[in-house]
């Protein structure tokens, strides 16, 4: 699963543990469209994990889908129940580095590469190796590319949720370092604060609850002073109005954007931000200051809710691949192809659009709490191979050299399932 601006100090991967009533429902891959970028989604088998409770689990869900994301919408219960358990739990599995043979880290935690390709290999020990306890999940990642090894811990859940209490009971900025606050220079309170640039803060209780910590200030970035400016340090938070409200394809548009990109890089580099700065930014990024008084820390950086919000597109999948199954058993026929069942009963501008959940709460999720720049893919690029009309297009199609067996069409679209009831309810009526 690609995800793109990973900044999280933790490695999140996440193992979903399909019904246990049907062990031999593999679902279809999952394909998501995000910002121009097309997401593979697709099973892989694996040993039942360990470490873990369906109750931590629960807890863990609760937490990030609803306590910080907010999405209440997202339904995880089976249809018409209210007491039952969830139809799918999500593991997060952290990994923390034992050894590593290219590089070395102080820190408790440490990013680790995920086998996505076939260069990339992952094997789980549960010896003695490594001079590491029995009672410890041992991780190994191989990278042949870069003759890398690494050696690391997957850690229990009820360390995920020890770590993650702690940090929820820790506000931003104790009442008590105020004082001392207002005395630090400007490299030392840049380096006090290091920690907590781009992390994720939490205020239970209001609306957004959680949002991304861009820069901490002691005084406002417009320069007024005010009495609750100077106790608390201000929360800075970038944020930008919607993508449709700008006209891209404007050649005026394209020249600020572009002086824009090089603004903002040099800004992001900067300890601090003045007023002069502040005025030269694109209109379409709007900066929000609030007190930092009522906040507390989460522990979490943005690739983790980036994460789980393209996992709401996969939750949404599954569950309509499980009704496929009871439609399937109510017909009295199984299918070969889930796939083209899924595409039978899916309008093709909502195949890989499909949120999961309420849009908009998709949206502000992701603005308050995902990465501050996203990564956008080439929309020319990506519409070319699904182009399905044009000369172009026909002399393309023509040029291919015939195949013995069938392939799958790259290009989504129920013209040929059209023409194919046509010929059905032609042959019907005679």
């Amino acid at each position: 699963m690609r995800i793109t601006n990973t900044i999280s100090a933790l490695l999140l991967i996440l193992l979903i543990n399909l019904w246990k009533s049907n062990s031999h429902f593999v679902p279809p891959p999952c394909q998501v469209l995000r910002f121009n970028l097309l997401y593979d989604i697709f099973p892989i088998e694996e040993e039942f994990p360990q470490y873990f409770t369906v109750r931590s689990l629960d807890l863990l869900t609760q937490y990030v889908f609803i306590e910080l994301l907010e999405l209440l919408d997202l339904n995880w219960k089976p249809y018409g129940a209210k007491e039952s358990c969830n139809v799918i739990h999500l593991m997060p599995r952290f990994i923390r580095i034992l050894s590593n043979t290219a590089t070395t880290t102080n820190d408790n935690f440490s990013i680790t590469n995920t086998a996505t390709t076939t260069n990339n290999s992952i094997s789980v020990d549960n010896s003695k190796e490594h001079n590491i306890e029995s009672n410890k999940l041992i991780v190994c990642i191989d990278d042949s590319s870069d003759n890398n090894t690494v050696i690391g811990e997957l850690l229990p859940v009820h360390v995920i949720m020890r770590h993650w209490l702690k940090e929820a009971l820790t506000p931003v900025i104790n009442m008590m370092e105020l004082s001392s606050i207002q005395r630090m220079t400007t490299i030392e309170w840049s380096n006090h604060i290091a920690n907590l640039r781009g992390t994720l803060a939490c205020f239970p209780g209001k609306k957004p609850s959680t949002i991304r910590i861009d820069q901490l200030d002691r005084q406002s970035v417009t320069g007024q002073s005010n009495e609750t400016i100077l106790i608390y340090p201000l929360i800075v938070h970038m944020t930008y109005t919607p993508m449709k409200l700008s006209l891209t394809r404007e050649p005026k548009y394209k020249s600020v954007l572009k002086n824009f990109m090089k603004l903002q890089y040099l800004m992001m580099n900067k300890p601090k931000i003045s007023t002069s700065d502040r005025v030269q930014v694109h209109r379409r990024e709007v900066t929000v200051e609030i007190s930092c008084e009522g906040f507390y820390r989460t522990g979490i950086r943005p690739d983790i809710p980036q994460y789980a919000l393209n996992l709401v597109s996969l939750i949404a999948h599954l569950r309509f691949h499980k009704s496929l199954e009871s439609l399937e058993n109510r017909l009295g026929y199984t299918f070969n192809d889930k796939s083209l069942l899924h595409q039978s009963l899916t309008h093709p501008s909502y195949r890989r659009t499909n949120f999961g959940t309420n849009q908009d709460h998709f949206q502000n999720s992701l603005v308050s709490c995902g990465p501050r720049i996203l990564e956008y893919g080439d929309k020319l690029e990506l519409y070319k191979a699904w182009r399905k009309k044009g000369l172009t297009k026909m002399i393309q199609v023509m040029s291919f050299l015939p195949k013995m067996h069938e392939e799958r069409s790259n290009i989504y679209g129920n013209e040929r399932l059209e023409f194919l009831g046509d010929a059905v309810v032609e042959v019907i009526s005679r």
